[in-house]
């Protein structure tokens, strides 16, 4: 048996690694039988992560352009050098773990929306496809 914390940490992961696909399904069954819970831990997680990084913002919780806070859901975090589709990756979740580890980097912005869209229009900002 296991007596210091390395060893109790190897023999964890020994069995983590041995248990893996009954892990993997009873997670899985979990998943499709409690959905709408999931979901909605889901969103708040998300909600939360995100509230979280725009609160690290430093012009403030409002667009960089025209100055709009009426409505946290219409901001959105903007890539100054427009190369977001290569720095956000698959998850937008890695985004605001990064800001919020690392703090606010210096190439990235808060826009509304509307901001949003006419700069990545004139600055002819899209990814490729």
């Amino acid at each position: 048996m296991p007596r210091t914390k390395e060893q109790i940490r190897e023999y964890m992961r020994a069995w983590h690694i041995a248990h893996r696909e009954e892990r993997n399904a009873r997670t899985r069954a979990y998943k499709t039988a409690h959905r709408e819970q999931v979901l909605e831990y889901d969103r708040k997680y998300q909600a939360s992560l995100r509230d979280a990084a725009l609160a690290l913002a430093p012009s403030g919780v409002r667009c960089t352009y025209c100055g709009y806070d009426t409505d946290r859901r219409a901001l959105q975090f903007d890539h100054i050098n427009g190369n977001g589709y290569l720095a956000r990756g698959k998850s937008a979740n890695k985004l605001y773990h990064k800001i919020i580890k690392e703090g606010w980097p210096a190439d990235l912005q808060i826009l509304c929306a509307n901001c949003n869209q006419i700069k990545k229009i004139e600055n002819c900002e899209y990814g490729p496809r």
